[in-house]
């Protein structure tokens, strides 16, 4: 599951 919520981090902060 940490490696999905990395992924996921990694896309909101290229979102933002």
């Amino acid at each position: 599951v940490e490696d999905l919520v990395e992924k996921l981090r990694d896309h909101t902060n290229l979102c933002v």
